[in-house]
C-alpha cells in the first residue's frame, strides 16, 4: 500500500486521491497506463569526473584503432564508428548514466581524439616514408602540409572521412540513450 497519509491505492496499482472521481487518471497516463518517451537522465544522476574518464579511456580505444586500421591499410570506418561508441559507452559505464552532459562531454572527446588518431596515423606514414622517428615525424606534419610535402586535400579526406564515421556512429548510439 502507499504511505502517503491523504489517498490510497488503487487494485491497478495507481494513487487514488481523496475527492477525486473514480475516473480520474494521474497525469501522462491516459487510458491509465504510464506512457512511454524519450527520457532525458536528470543531470544529476551521473558522475562528471568519472563519466569523463570513461569517456576519454573510450576515445583511447578508438584511438588506437584508427592506428591499428590505419597501419594495415584499412579506410577507418569501423574506427570512426568505434571511437563513438567507446567514448559514450565509456561515459555511461563510469558515469553510472548518460545525461545530456555527458553526451557533450563524449563529443568532445570524440572530436578531439579523432583529430588526434588521424594525427598520429600520419605520424606513422611519415615516419615511414620519410625515414624519420615517430615524434620527429609528428612534430614535422604541419611543415610538410604547408610545404605540400603532404597533400592537404588527402590530409583533410582521411579526416573528414573519420569525423563522418564517428556521426554515424554516434548519432544513432545518442538517439538509443535518449530513446531510454
Amino acid at each position: 500500500m502507499d504511505n502517503q497519509p491523504n489517498g490510497y491505492q488503487t487494485p491497478n496499482g495507481y494513487q487514488q486521491q481523496p475527492n477525486q472521481p473514480s475516473g480520474y487518471q494521474q497525469p501522462n497516463q491516459p487510458n491509465g497506463y504510464p506512457q512511454q518517451g524519450p527520457t532525458v537522465v536528470p543531470s544529476s544522476v551521473d558522475n562528471v569526473a568519472m563519466g569523463t574518464l570513461g569517456a576519454f579511456l573510450g576515445s583511447l580505444v578508438g584511438v588506437a584503432c584508427i592506428v591499428i586500421l590505419g597501419r594495415i591499410g584499412i579506410i577507418s570506418a569501423l574506427s570512426g564508428v568505434v571511437m563513438a561508441l567507446c567514448a559514450l559507452i565509456g561515459y555511461e559505464k563510469l558515469g553510472g548514466a548518460l545525461t545530456i552532459r555527458g553526451i557533450v562531454i563524449s563529443i568532445a572527446f570524440i572530436l578531439i581524439m579523432t583529430f588526434v588518431g588521424d594525427y598520429i596515423d600520419w605520424g606513422f606514414v611519415v615516419s615511414e616514408q620519410l625515414g624519420y622517428g615517430l615524434f620527429e615525424a609528428l612534430g614535422d606534419i604541419p611543415r610538410l602540409l604547408e610545404r605540400g610535402i603532404i597533400d592537404t586535400g588527402n590530409y583533410m579526406g582521411n579526416l573528414v572521412r573519420l569525423y563522418l564515421f564517428a556521426a554515424i556512429g554516434a548519432v544513432p548510439t545518442i538517439l538509443s540513450f535518449m530513446r531510454k
